[in-house]
């Protein structure tokens, strides 16, 4: 900064100095997180003092004002494994074991060495993550080895008990898988590798009785890959034949129908069913016609019978009698009310012409109830 002085004389007279102001500061700014929360993953089992994160405050302040002191805050501190340098460098203290704490949340304290100290806060949340550093183990069979009694008979299931195991690592390190290492010679014996269900691969012989040592393993999906083993010794016990092979399809014993068997037989009896209607249907129509038929006929029977028994004009009927003869109706035939004569020319009609009518006036000198039949001319 520069300062002139001059005077009113002629001629004027100036002088000019230099002028230097300094400005003192004064500590009235408070120190500043980046994040209002610092969120930090870090894996377990790692070394001691090794960084986990680094947390950035800022204070414009000069000289002490402006230097920054750090500090962890937390109800028990204990509790908090860490710790945080002078540069804002958060580092355990102790290896982290995930399986007993995952996750630690805290706060970091911050201030400056102004008069008077100016001070912040902000969240730290450090999430443990896992590393497969646990072996699995067995819940049930609970001792080793443990001793298991099956019977076996035709109504059983196969299902033969239910293995189960745990883990207490987390994630792929803990999605475990369950076999048969040994003692299934006969491989007589399945285990689910999911569920950890034991059963009958098939149905066992009287032959397959006896005792079974089974070891079996459960391991998990780590890197590397851990795994533990137990022993089962099982006993078995089978009763009535089941070593002879069981047809597909058995009602005695499931007393159940067979799906496509019983749709078979519905469709067969429907068919059938179907057939004897139409059958029936065919039958009766037939026989309506026929009847039709045949009361046609006897109508047109009688009318040539009525024609035939007119006296006064007698027809070319023809009987069972010798042409030319007069036929008498005995008194059992009038009693029975048959009076009808099949006439020839219904039956030959080609004999119409060749009909002699020269006996036809004897007709009024017969006896009573005689009909004359006249003769065919013989050639």
């Amino acid at each position: 900064m520069r300062i002139v002085c001059e005077d009113n004389g002629s001629p004027a007279l100036k002088t000019e100095r230099k002028i230097s102001i300094q400005v003192m500061d004064v500590n009235d700014v408070q120190p500043q997180f980046t994040k209002d929360t610092f969120h930090f993953l870090t894996y377990e089992n790692g070394k001691a003092n090794f960084p986990i994160g680094f947390i950035n405050a800022t204070d414009p302040d000069l000289a002490s004002a402006g230097q920054l002191t750090f500090s962890l805050l937390s109800k028990d501190r204990n509790n908090i494994p860490f710790q945080v340098s002078d540069y804002g460098f958060i580092t355990s203290n102790i290896p982290l074991d995930r399986e007993e704490e995952d996750m630690y949340k805290f706060e970091v304290f911050v201030k400056d060495n102004g008069k008077p100290s100016l001070n912040n806060t902000a969240n730290v949340v450090v999430e443990v993550l896992d590393r497969n550093d646990n072996n699995p183990y067995f819940i049930y069979p609970t001792t080793d080895p443990f001793h298991i009694n099956v019977h076996y008979h035709p109504q059983s299931t196969n299902a033969i008990t239910v293995i189960r195991a745990s883990d207490r690592d987390s994630h792929l390190n803990a999605f475990l898988k369950y076999g048969i290492l040994d003692g299934n010679n006969k491989r007589l014996f399945t285990l689910n590798s999911l569920t950890g269900q034991m059963s009958f691969s098939r149905a066992p012989h009287l032959n397959d009785a006896g005792s079974y040592e089974l070891v079996l393993v459960v391991k998990d999906s780590g890197s590397p890959v851990l795994s533990a083993t137990t022993t089962v010794s099982l006993s078995l016990r089978v009763t009535n034949k089941t070593s002879a092979p069981m047809p597909a399809v058995h009602l005695e014993k499931n007393r159940t129908l067979d799906v496509p068997l019983l749709i078979i037989l519905v469709v067969a009896a429907v068919i059938v069913a179907v057939v004897i209607v139409v059958s029936i249907t065919l039958c009766i129509v037939k026989c309506s016609s026929g009847q039709s038929r045949s009361a046609k006929s006897t109508r047109k029977g009688v009318n040539r019978s009525a024609i035939c028994n007119r006296i006064d004009q007698p027809l070319p009927c023809q009987s069972s009698s010798i042409p030319g003869t007069p036929v008498r109706y005995s008194s059992e035939m009038n009693n029975r009310n048959m009076p009808f004569v099949e006439c020839k020319e219904d039956f030959y009609p080609q004999y119409e012409s060749q009909i002699d009518w020269s006996n036809v006036g004897t007709l009024e000198k017969s006896p009573p109830n005689t009909i004359l039949l006249p003769t065919r001319i013989k050639k």
